[in-house]
């Protein structure tokens, strides 16, 4: 298995404190997932250059960190985790919530912090799924559609969960408008 003979050798490369070890490992690691790297971050932000910087910053806080990263799990767990949540951050930095104009009732703001806020209210009152989906379609951009084909669902399916959730998470912020 690949990964812990990645693990096992970084593990070497640091106990042995030799610089060039470990940054000749380091190179492997990198060699080995940025691919994965990149398609994690690519499932949340679609601008080449933005997608590029995020996989960079993942590497080089991997790489700043080595000293005390506990490498427990694996590696890869570790990587696409990172990624992950980095593209998360980024896309709440960036995002400016818009809203399609028939479920014009979800607020919307040009305040970066606010729309931070409301992801964090749909992912606490929403299910997984849901939220997934509204973050997806709302926050990311992606068509219903293209959610439809990731999830190998019919896009009619994906439109009504949408709508449901929709309507579910209008509920639980107290239905209140915002324009």
């Amino acid at each position: 298995m690949i990964d812990m003979n990645l693990e096992m050798r970084l593990v070497d490369a640091l106990k042995s404190k030799n610089r060039i070890n470990i940054e000749e490992t380091f190179k492997i690691i990198y060699d080995s997932y940025f691919k994965l790297v990149y398609f994690c971050v690519a499932n949340y932000v679609k601008n080449k250059e933005d997608i590029e910087e995020i996989v960079n910053d993942v590497f080089l806080k991997f790489f700043n960190h080595l000293d005390n990263i506990k490498i427990d799990g694996s590696i890869k767990y570790y990587l696409t985790v990172s990624a992950k949540n980095s593209a998360i951050n980024f896309v709440k930095k960036q995002s400016k919530l818009v809203v399609s104009d028939n479920l014009e009732n979800i607020p919307t703001s040009q305040d970066t912090n606010y729309s931070s806020e409301l992801i964090d209210k749909i992912r606490e009152n929403l299910t997984y799924e849901e939220s997934e989906l509204i973050i997806d379609h709302v926050v990311i951009g992606k068509s219903l559609r293209d959610i439809a084909k990731e999830m190998d669902e019919s896009p009619n399916t994906v439109k009504s969960r949408y709508r449901r959730s929709i309507i579910k998470l209008r509920k639980l912020l107290g239905g209140a408008k915002h324009e």
